[in-house]
C-alpha cells in the first residue's frame, strides 16, 4: 500500500488548509513500485498534476485513515509518504465564510489525526515505512517518531526541495541510518 499527496483541513465548506507537498515522490514511488508487478493499494491526497491510475481519493487525514484501514490486514508494507495536516480546524463553519460578517476571523487548531501513529498501532506483520519532511537532518527527532509510531523505517527529506524533481534523503532504521541522493 502507498499513500501520497497532502490532506486539507477545511475552515468552511470551500476554504481549506494544506501544505505544499506536491505528491511527486509518491508519484515516482508508484511509478518504481509498480515496475515490479506487485499488487498495490495507492491511496491519493492533493496533488500538482493529474492521476491517471487507480488509485482511492482521500481529502483529509480522516479520510486517509479509513481507506488505509480497508485492507491494511492484507498488506505486507505500507509506505506512507503523504503530507498529512498536524492539526485541524476546531469548528469548521458550515457554508462559506463571509467576510462582511467575519472581517476578522480568529481559527483555533486541534491536533488531527495521526495516520501513521494509528497504523502502527495496529500492526501485526506489516512493514511500515513513514517519512519525515524537516528543515534540516535531525537524526534524534526522527528515531524518536520512528521508535513513537512503531515503524520499520523512516526517511527524512528536506522541506526546501518540496516541488522539485530532486532530494536529498536519510534512511533510518531502528538500529542504523544511511544517507541517499
Amino acid at each position: 500500500m502507498l499513500n501520497f499527496g497532502r490532506t486539507k483541513t477545511y475552515l468552511d465548506d470551500i476554504r481549506y488548509l494544506t501544505n505544499n507537498s506536491s505528491g511527486k515522490m509518491g508519484n515516482a514511488l508508484h511509478t518504481v513500485l509498480t515496475w515490479t508487478n506487485c499488487s498495490l493499494t495507492t491511496i491519493v491526497g492533493d496533488c500538482d498534476f493529474p492521476i491517471y491510475y487507480e488509485h482511492v481519493k482521500a481529502n483529509t487525514n480522516n479520510e486517509m485513515l479509513t481507506a488505509m484501514l480497508k485492507t491494511y490486514k492484507e498488506q505486507d508494507i505500507i509506505i506512507a509518504c503523504a503530507a498529512l495536516n498536524n492539526y485541524q480546524v476546531a469548528v469548521p463553519i458550515k457554508g462559506k465564510i463571509s467576510k462582511r460578517k467575519n472581517p476578522q476571523l480568529a481559527v483555533s487548531l486541534l491536533p488531527n489525526v495521526g495516520v501513521l501513529s494509528e497504523l502502527g498501532k495496529l500492526k501485526q506483520h506489516q512493514i511500515l515505512v513513514g517519512f519525515s519532511a524537516q528543515n534540516n537532518f535531525v537524526l534524534d527527532y526522527a528515531r524518536q517518531k520512528l521508535i513513537d509510531k512503531n515503524l520499520d523505517l523512516i526517511i527524512i527529506n528536506q522541506i526546501n526541495v518540496m516541488g522539485t524533481d530532486q532530494n536529498e534523503i536519510i534512511l533510518l532504521t531502528k538500529k542504523r541510518a544511511s544517507t541517499n541522493s
